[in-house]
């Protein structure tokens, strides 16, 4: 029982689900959604380059670039040199990035671009992604010193950042990251080295 929020993913080049939808199940009861189907008419170019020199990032095969959006649904392709071409319905996306894997690039949510496109038009953003130079090792332990799997140990430069204003991003470098724990209880996550970190660790 309770509320939640549901998407579909549609694999097909010409159409995808539209977005968001809220269902609250009660025991015993069976509940239905309905999405629609929406034609991609408009297209989303993306470039991702490095914060400190603006290249192209060319070496980054393990990175999926995504358009999301609550009313309008959801669509990702790999990165390849540098490029992402994202075939979408009209509407307002924010458009974003993740790596598959360890990486040698760290993208974070703040830094993810709002862009609209209608039928038919065509729109370009760049993101910009940070390259790790060095990696903070954490070993999860639970109170009878056994390793603790599956948890999510995540870093952000925020101690940097206490003093803007909420949403000012623009006036400081926001650098945050993330990664699981293996078998073994250790996650290693890439950082940018000279910043001042506060990490904190999830476990479900």
């Amino acid at each position: 029982a309770g509320e939640y929020r549901c998407n579909l993913w549609v694999n097909d080049q010409n159409y995808q689900a539209s977005g968001e939808q809220a269902v609250e199940f009660e025991d015993g009861v069976d509940a239905s959604l309905e999405f629609s189907l929406q034609q991609r008419t408009a297209t989303i170019t993306v470039y991702v380059k490095t914060t400190d020199d603006n290249q192209l990032v060319k070496d980054a095969s393990n990175a999926r670039v995504n358009a999301h959006s609550t009313d309008s649904g959801w669509t990702d392709q790999r990165l390849e040199d540098g490029k992402a071409e994202l075939r979408v319905a009209p509407g307002t996306y924010r458009v974003g990035m993740w790596f598959e894997g360890q990486s040698d690039y760290i993208f974070g949510w703040s830094n993810e671009k709002e862009v609209t496109v209608k039928d038919g038009e065509s729109a370009q953003r760049t993101l910009s992604v940070n390259r790790v130079s060095g990696r903070l090792t954490a070993t999860l332990k639970d109170t009878d010193g056994k390793a603790v799997k599956n948890a999510w140990v995540g870093c952000g430069n925020w101690p940097e950042l206490q003093d803007n204003p909420r949403g000012d991003f623009d006036s400081g470098r926001v650098i945050e990251n993330g990664a699981q724990s293996g078998a073994d209880g250790i996650a290693v996550v890439g950082l940018v080295e000279g910043h001042e970190y506060e990490c904190w660790v999830g476990v479900n």
